[in-house]
């Protein structure tokens, strides 16, 4: 996945949902490499709870990957979508085995977010 992509994903993001969109990224390896996160929650978590949200998002991207489920019954699997007290979480298979890009959301987009899933999943890889 290119750096390009997920330049384009956040635009997309920002540009759907505004300041409902609170980071943008892409984990790669295990490793956090984040694109766009929203100034308030910079200034409102330390170097040391940004750190800890890295880590979740890198374990659960690590979860998603483990449960393999790309031939399933189901189908192809587009996204995972992890809800936590005070995001989603929404991570997209990159094709490599060990990368996913991540969109973390206010709560407040629960109404609409399996539209919004497919259109992220078509702005990443158009």
């Amino acid at each position: 996945m290119t750096r390009g992509n997920v330049e384009r994903l956040t635009e997309f993001c920002r540009t759907q949902l505004e300041d409902e969109v609170r980071a943008v990224g892409l984990v790669e390896n295990g490793r956090v490499e984040p694109e766009y996160m929203r100034d308030d929650l910079q200034s409102r978590y330390t170097e040391r709870e940004l750190a800890g949200l890295e880590d979740a998002a890198s374990q659960t991207a690590g979860a998603l990957h483990g449960l393999n489920t790309y031939n399933t019954s189901l189908g192809q699997s587009h996204a995972g979508l992890f809800a936590f007290e005070d995001a989603f979480l929404l991570l997209i298979p990159c094709g490599d085995e060990d990368e996913a890009a991540y969109v973390s959301l206010d709560r407040s987009v629960g109404e609409d977010l399996s539209a919004f899933i497919k259109r992220c999943t078509n702005e990443l890889f158009s």
